[in-house]
């Protein structure tokens, strides 16, 4: 208690000589009720001075709150509360600790002020899209045992692909992650580490939306989860080949590529001025020189120095200006050689002349030459080992120029393993290869898994000014970025579990799983 005076003490020190002055003059009287009137004196006087000495009683009442979430830690909640400036509160349902009080998803809103620290594993996002202040400090609770993080490519039929994650193992125990499809079990893999990155393959025969499942297990229990895959056939490209001479190497390559689909024009030079010419999957068409409008047919060239040399000055410029423009080329150069405008990288000589790679679980021998390419900030690796960079590829405007070291890959086909030999090709020609042209494009920011009824957020970028953007055949409003023309943010709640599509008016879609 704070005594605070509103006169000066002195004069309060007054009120008990008058208290006794009044008692002893009523004391004197002979009236009836003498005892009441005395109390009464006493009573009068008592408040007098309780409004002159202006007592108060102080007590520490916070704004400031720490939110209990599911998986809160109590020692992290006792640290917090070390200083007494805080109120301990926990959402509804979850269990309680010491005094905290519980506080409503309904009233969460109102605190958004309040709250400064969020303990556990925090508000669910549907609760904190409603919140205005998000300022806070966030202390996680330890990662619980199993997959904690997924990475799903988008799959492409009749390939190997794969599916990436971090799973943690906190109790130590054996693990067991399988992966299952429509056709049933593609892959699996045992854990006993703590914290271990995995990868699971599997090979889709057609293109659609599938759900595959994943499976965790332990000795005590077993779980499963539903697992998304967008499945989509290999792109058809339209390729150009310059070659001296038929190889064994491009023949196999020239099969497999029109087994795919693919559309190709293949040139081979019998003489200075005279050619012959393959055509896969495409109409005839006369390649005895290189122009502007015949490159724009294609979507990458597939040549190597020889040929390169023995073009003119003006086809050189044609081909160089055609890759500034988006045109893509492979150059298998198998002879070290300076960097030039179409083979622009730097190389080292090794002293092996084959290179072990694994694809899969399996581990395959080539030939390469005798040199790598050295790898540096501006060569996006496509295959690689120990001993440098077997594949990849280089920005050059807006296409692209490639290189392929490994050799003799047709002895995969040769075994029968057209997979294999299928991973070894395809990413590199699809990466090296013009790219598509799209009016706009539509990517999804809020992080994967989605679930019913939370806030996803979604960016547009397109060409137009006019796009509209519809979600399961219902338009939503599109909020143009402040300082980036043609980008457009908006928000969707998928009201259902299961498949969901967005898509916009100039053919651009996204298909998505809640």
């Amino acid at each position: 208690m704070i005594i605070d005076p509103v006169v000066p003490f002195w004069i309060i020190l007054v009120i008990p000589l008058l208290t006794a002055l009044f008692v002893y003059q009523e004391w004197k009287k002979h009236h009836s009720f003498r005892a009441l009137r005395i109390f009464s004196i006493v009573l009068m006087m008592l408040s007098i001075s309780g409004i002159l000495l202006h007592p108060k009683y102080q007590t520490k009442k916070s704004s400031s709150v720490v939110l209990l979430t599911e998986g809160y830690s109590k020692e992290k909640a006792d640290s917090s509360l070390e200083s007494d400036t805080f109120t301990l509160m926990h959402l509804e349902n979850i269990k309680p600790y010491k005094n905290s009080r519980s506080l409503s998803y309904d009233d969460l809103p109102h605190y958004d002020n309040q709250i400064k620290v969020v303990l556990g594993d925090g508000i669910p996002l549907s609760e904190l899209d409603r919140m205005d202040n998000k300022n806070f400090r966030f202390f996680s609770s330890t990662s619980p045992t199993g997959i904690t993080q997924l990475h799903v490519p988008e799959a492409v039929a009749n390939r190997r692909n794969s599916v990436f994650g971090i799973v943690n193992n906190n109790k130590g125990r054996k693990l067991s992650i399988y992966l299952e499809g429509p056709g049933g079990k593609e892959d699996s893999i045992q854990i006993s580490g703590d914290i271990v990155n995995f990868e699971l393959t599997f090979v889709p025969k057609q293109s659609g939306n599938y759900l595959y499942t994943l499976s965790v297990q332990d000795s005590a229990r077993t779980y499963q989860e539903i697992l998304p895959v967008m499945v989509t056939e290999e792109r058809s490209l339209r390729i150009l080949f310059l070659q001296h001479y038929p190889s064994f190497e491009l023949q196999y390559l020239k099969r497999y590529l029109a087994r795919k689909g693919h559309r190709m024009v293949l040139r081979y030079q019998l003489s200075k001025n005279k050619f012959r010419y393959e055509y896969v999957n495409v109409d005839p068409m006369l390649v005895d020189r290189l122009t502007n409008e015949l490159l724009e047919k294609f979507d990458m060239m597939i040549t190597d120095s020889n040929v390169l040399s023995t073009l003119s000055l003006a086809e050189k410029n044609i081909l160089g200006n055609s890759i500034q423009r988006g045109l893509g080329l492979l150059n298998l150069s198998f002879t070290n050689q300076k960097p030039n405008t179409f083979f622009p990288f730097q190389t080292s000589s090794v002293k092996m002349d084959t290179a072990l790679l694994q694809i899969a679980s399996r581990l395959f021998s080539f030939p390469t030459p005798r040199f790598r390419v050295n790898d540096n900030i501006t060569i996006n690796p496509v295959q690689k080992n120990k001993t440098g960079l077997l594949s990849g590829y280089s920005f050059k405007g807006a296409g692209k120029i490639g290189f392929q070291m490994i050799q003799e890959t047709y002895r995969l086909v040769l075994s029968g393993d057209s997979v294999a030999y299928g991973e070894i090709w395809s990413p590199l020609l699809e990466s090296i290869s013009r790219n598509r042209i799209e009016n706009s494009k539509i990517k999804i920011h809020t992080p994967f898994p989605w679930y019913q009824d939370d806030p996803i957020d979604i960016q547009i970028i397109s060409s137009s000014e006019e796009v509209k953007l519809y979600s399961d055949s219902i338009m939503l409003p599109l909020l143009e970025d402040a300082t980036i023309d043609n980008v457009w943010t908006t928000r969707t709640w998928a009201g259902k579990p299961g498949w969901h599509r967005l898509e916009t008016e100039d053919g651009a879609s996204l298909n998505y799983y809640v």
